[in-house]
């Protein structure tokens, strides 16, 4: 049992204490769900060891002991367990030694306090000096001693609430907040909890979104801790050495709670110091939503980053995967945090990471090759866990367009590891199963909304015990024996042709000059199912947005700013925009400044749709004379593409047919050199 059982059942020994759920979960700061599971744990030792049951009446637990000796075996057995648990792990002990001396709140403590706090001897204690300073470096920090005050550290604000998140998150493993070490928790005041809580629920409601289950246990630990110390008055004074980019709802909304629930932060500079540090914890985690809009500013650059990456792995592979909106919003929501937790060096382990390599080699290889621009441009390095989570993303599209596809049972899946993990797993029910997935979902967000869901039962990759309807726990692979465990439930599929697996096999045998041609016609003759992933559909192309009225050339301006607007009044002149949405352009600029320039000699200012668009509208200028924007590696800047578009969607088919062009050095070369806006024109449409 854990510390918490035995005090329950030192609590149901004595007779004069009311054992209630609701006093349980006050009193420990945890759920009614995690006290009921702890009484669980009491109820079987009961009836294993003594053959008596857990009763209750009006809401009251109790035990009735049948003799005195019944009374001193439950007594052994809690002094016992409690001995046991209080064993420390030479890590941990180093750990908790950390966190008192951090809790002292710069006061000094002596040796012989903390040997008293953890029931350790002096001696334990002074041979993990060297330990405790040794991890405190890793962080930049220091031990202070001074005769007759004691210890303290000396540091950062910033990296002691990095170190205190660490070892409370135990290396990012807790996938539940109530699995924290009961050590820290007495630790954490009740308060800092609940607003931490409340700062969550606000930012995703309000944007939309819901957390995967360890980013957001992370995001709990992160501003309970940080709640608690601006509560103390350690304040992050300087600014945070984390990567900024304001993502404006994020960033808005932790600013507006700091000022509501921490009057405290009185300073200006000090409020926007704990607003980026906070703001930053939200940006590193991955999450589900509906909305594939990046809660940006530089949402257009993201965008084209992306498509590219599609791009290029599509022609890699010779299987266009341009028109797969999911997954081309899967990248969306994985990158942004993926490259926030690289640069931050926060490293979250993907525990398949091995399967996929072996399953997907080729696919691996060539994801982890066309990274290197987001790599570049970010001064990161993917490693082996954030790769493979892309490389499952990928896995999914192209399974999804070798398969067909059909309905049957409704079933929700619940994936705690985030939206690639949760993408192949869907992609493997859909090919095997007749099926019909409602949604995908994180544990907390799935137990908040399932009384409004209505499906036959769950798909989850982690244990749901919680849950009211029925469901099966498979690996994100779905394995033989997951197979076989959901064959009982859901009917098998009729398997369709393997058009891609077919022309790997018949390819070394005939000479194929258009893939995507025989895909199609194979398609129609095997499995009675044309491809129409390539037909246009009424998605809106470059050649419907570029009109030579929205192109200029030779033009004369003195910097960067200048270029803005000038691409941006021709915009406004062809009534796409309102003239706000120049100002939102400048403003993006500056504080993106270099990331608007997309690639060598182009930049692409940009603006949210709400700044004041009006359409979908992209701009073309060309500069007399070549002006910097600041970017160390693209700069100078010969074009300027303004781009406008009244939502996140409706304009990616023409961004990436521009795409196309930007990437041909000939087109680029012909743009350049061009003196009319008609001759520029024939270019953007092929001519």
């Amino acid at each position: 049992m854990n510390k918490r059982s035995l005090y329950i059942l030192n609590l149901l020994i004595t007779p004069e204490e009311q054992v209630t759920l609701s006093s349980l979960s006050e009193h420990f700061n945890v759920s009614r769900r995690t006290i009921y599971n702890d009484l669980n744990e009491v109820r079987v030792y009961l009836g294993r060891t003594l053959g008596i049951e857990l009763q209750k009446r009006g809401g009251i637990y109790y035990i009735e002991l049948p003799n005195k000796d019944a009374y001193y075996l439950v007594l052994k057995e809690i002094e016992d367990q409690s001995s046991e648990l209080n064993e420390i792990d030479p890590i941990k002990r180093v750990d908790y030694q950390i966190f008192i001396l951090v809790m002292i709140n710069n006061q000094g403590i002596t040796t012989e306090e903390i040997a008293s706090k953890l029931n350790l001897s002096l001696s334990t204690i002074k041979s993990d000096r060297s330990k405790v300073v040794k991890r405190l470096s890793e962080y930049n920090l220091k031990l202070e001693t001074k005769k007759f005050k004691g210890s303290r550290i000396i540091g950062n604000e910033e990296d002691v609430r990095d170190l205190l998140i660490r070892m409370i998150f135990s290396d990012y493993e807790v996938s539940d907040f109530n699995e924290i070490d009961d050590f820290y928790v007495e630790y954490l005041d009740n308060e800092s909890t609940k607003n931490a809580g409340r700062l969550i629920t606000d930012v995703s409601e309000s944007m939309n979104i819901n957390y995967v289950d360890k980013y957001l246990n992370y995001i709990r630990v992160s501003l309970s801790i940080s709640f608690m110390r601006i509560s103390q008055k350690n304040l992050i004074t300087n600014k945070p050495k984390v990567f900024k980019e304001i993502f404006s709802k994020e960033y808005e909304h932790v600013n507006r709670f700091l000022t509501e629930y921490y009057p405290i932060l009185i300073n200006e500079k000090v409020i926007d110091n704990e607003t980026i540090y906070l703001t930053s914890k939200f940006q590193k985690s991955s999450y589900y939503t509906q909305d594939v809009s990046l809660q940006s500013d530089n949402w257009i650059y993201y965008q084209f980053l992306i498509k590219e990456l599609i791009y290029k792995i599509s022609n890699e592979l010779g299987m266009n995967l341009s028109s797969d909106e999911e997954l081309y919003k899967g990248l969306y929501q994985h990158l942004r945090p993926a490259i926030y937790r690289l640069l931050n060096n926060i490293y979250f382990e993907n525990p398949i990471k091995n399967d996929v390599i072996q399953k997907y080699p080729k696919l691996y290889i060539v994801v982890k090759r066309n990274l290197s621009k987001f790599e570049s441009i970010y001064k990161v390095r993917f490693n082996q866990d954030e790769i493979t989570y892309i490389v499952l993303l990928f896995a999914s599209g192209f399974e999804k367009k070798l398969n067909t596809f059909h309905k049957k049972p409704s079933i929700v899946v619940v994936c705690q590891e985030g939206v690639s993990t949760a993408s192949i797993l869907k992609s493997e029910l859909n090919k095997n199963f007749d099926l019909t997935i409602v949604g995908t979902y994180s544990k907390d967000y799935f137990l908040k909304i399932q009384p409004k869901l209505i499906v036959d039962f769950v798909i989850s990759t982690i244990e749901l015990n919680e849950s009211p309807v029925d469901y099966i726990k498979v690996s994100p692979l779905l394995n033989n024996n997951d197979k076989n465990k959901l064959t009982e439930h859901i009917n098998i599929k009729q398997t369709s042709v393997d058009i891609h697996e077919f022309i790997y096999e018949i390819a070394p045998y005939i000479t194929i000059d258009n893939y995507s041609g025989l895909e199609n016609k194979l398609n129609l003759l095997l499995n009675s199912k044309g491809n129409k992933d390539n037909a246009v559909g009424g998605e809106i192309l470059l050649k419907d947005v570029v009109t030579d009225r929205l192109i200029e050339t030779n033009v004369e301006v003195d910097n960067a700013q200048e270029a803005v607007i000038a691409a941006g009044k021709l915009l406004l002149k062809e009534k796409l925009i309102e003239e706000q949405y120049i100002d939102a352009m400048v403003n993006t600029f500056t504080d993106n400044g270099p990331y608007i320039v997309i690639a060598p000699g182009i930049a692409m200012p940009h603006a949210r749709p709400e700044k004041g668009a009006l359409d979908i509208g992209i701009s073309i200028i060309t500069l007399e004379k070549p002006v910097k924007f600041g970017h160390p590696k693209n700069d100078p800047v010969n074009i300027v593409i303004g781009l406008c578009a009244i939502d996140h969607q409706s304009h990616l088919t023409a961004l990436s047919e521009l795409m196309d062009i930007l990437s041909d050095e000939k087109s680029i070369e012909k743009i350049n050199e061009a003196n009319t806006s008609e001759t520029i024109l024939k270019i953007v449409k092929g001519e």
